[in-house]
């Protein structure tokens, strides 16, 4: 009875002893995996709703955060490198409201729940379906360096012959979750334009699926004005705000041709 005893003694502290070391051995593989990363920039991108079908790798010299709400994406974001951030925003397959839910994170609405992420950092953000590699994120930290008042650093929006608000309009009315709202939509900007002494031809027409924020503590303002637009008037349409609100904040932001950040990101421009 003893010596029974006694193995089982010896078999928990097998267990015990080999769980110390795999346990510190994890640590030091992971701290090891995050020294490796530059710690000034943080890649974030996301995906809402349940019709997910593919993920690209995420830089693998940055630290890449992916925020989502369907959790069976879990395993694929971090086979492909990012850092897996639960979301719970309840699931739709509508995809207007999946839509709007993105927008809490492109717009840093986020930031008080994620202090340690946001933290003097400068934010790249990035749809799921862009291909981002190192040189690309490089290249907007050169840019922002270059530029150190720009708090926001965004690609001109040159798809086919748009100009300005009027053509983002025209083009958006082509998807059915952009249409739904559209009237609302576009007796606000008319509103918004002739309240701000502004002309259509007066508006750029921005890409939001890549956007780089360094301080933004002038534009905080404008990104939450714009959040809030897509959820009153339930238009996922960022585009189009961003378009008319950016006009007054356009000291703080630098535009950039699309070609500018690596004609080999066909995706973006879907």
């Amino acid at each position: 009875m003893k010596n029974k005893t006694n193995r089982y003694i010896y078999i928990i502290l097998f267990i015990l002893i080999a769980s110390y070391v795999g346990f510190m051995g994890y640590r030091i593989y992971h701290n090891t995996f995050l020294e490796n990363f530059t710690d000034n920039i943080a890649v974030i991108s996301c995906y809402f709703g349940n019709s997910f079908s593919f993920l690209h790798p995420a830089p693998s010299n940055f630290k890449s955060y992916f925020f989502t709400n369907y959790s069976e994406m879990k395993h694929e974001i971090e086979k492909k490198g990012w850092i897996y951030c639960e979301r719970k925003e309840e699931i739709s397959d509508d995809s207007l409201v999946s839509s709007i839910q993105s927008k809490k994170i492109k717009f840093l609405q986020i930031m008080s729940e994620y202090p340690e992420l946001f933290d003097g950092k400068d934010i790249l953000y990035i749809d799921h379906k862009i291909h981002f590699t190192n040189e690309h994120v490089n290249h907007f930290k050169n840019l922002s360096s270059e530029n150190p008042t720009k708090e926001l650093i965004l690609c001109n929006n040159n798809r086919t012959n748009e100009r300005n608000i009027r053509d983002e309009i025209n083009e958006a009315n082509l998807a059915e979750r952009y249409r739904r709202h559209m009237p609302e939509t576009i007796e606000f900007i008319r509103q918004y334009l002739v309240e701000n002494n502004l002309k259509e031809e007066d508006t750029k027409i921005y890409m939001t699926g890549i956007l780089y924020y360094h301080n933004i503590s002038n534009i905080k303002q404008l990104l939450y004005d714009i959040n809030k637009l897509c959820n009153d008037l339930q238009q996922p349409e960022c585009q189009v705000f961003m378009s008319a609100l950016s006009k007054k904040y356009e000291t703080f932001i630098k535009p950039i041709e699309f070609i500018e950040v690596n004609p080999s990101l066909e995706q973006a421009k879907k």
